[in-house]
């Protein structure tokens, strides 16, 4: 079974950690949502900070 969570999209500071303590911990994967921000900042920023875990987004409109 693959483990995955949220990360925290309004905060970029708060993603970054979130991303790191999710893979020290064990987690396979973290998703950014869009509601009231984009996700692919909060990605970009957890790719920085991590070496192993997988990034997704769960709802990214490209045009909308």
């Amino acid at each position: 079974m693959r483990v995955i969570t949220q990360l925290p999209n309004e905060d970029l500071r708060r993603a970054q950690a979130a991303a790191r303590a999710a893979e020290a911990v064990g987690f396979d994967g973290v998703v950014a949502l869009e509601n009231a921000h984009g996700p692919y900042l909060p990605l970009a920023v957890a790719a920085l900070a991590t070496e192993r875990i997988q990034l997704g987004t769960a709802v990214a409109m490209a045009f909308p």
